[in-house]
């Protein structure tokens, strides 16, 4: 589920910054200036970033997944701070979006252990 969010994320980057970069061009053109399409790329960013950890947790939540809750704000930072740096506005190979893939997944699972593994009372 984590996989599917990260590609699915990275492709909403995709999609996001090419409308961006459309709207800067418009603007551009139409004489706005160096501001052209910032009010995009910040919309395009927000909404890149906010992605994954909203995914993550309605897939938790769609998979019946018990003691996810540490496992939203781990993935969202390692997405924020992993992730995103490495893959996003470049053209990484496929071994490399399959390592930060890796990782996204790693870290969102190894937060799901100390929840689950606990017992209840």
């Amino acid at each position: 589920m984590t996989a599917v969010a990260t590609v699915a994320g990275l492709q909403l980057f995709d999609v996001l910054y090419g409308w961006a970069d459309h709207a800067a061009d418009v603007e551009s053109a139409a004489g706005v200036g160096w501001f052209a399409g910032t009010t995009q790329y910040l919309v395009a960013n927000v909404t890149g970033l906010l992605f994954l950890p909203f995914a993550v947790a309605v897939g938790l939540r769609l998979t019946g997944v018990k003691g996810g809750l540490l496992a939203v704000p781990v993935s969202g930072l390692t997405w924020l701070v992993l992730t995103v740096p490495h893959l996003v506005d470049s053209r990484p190979g496929t071994g490399t979006v399959i390592l930060w893939v890796t990782v996204q997944v790693a870290a969102t699972a190894a937060a799901t252990v100390p929840q689950t593994a606990s017992p209840r009372p």
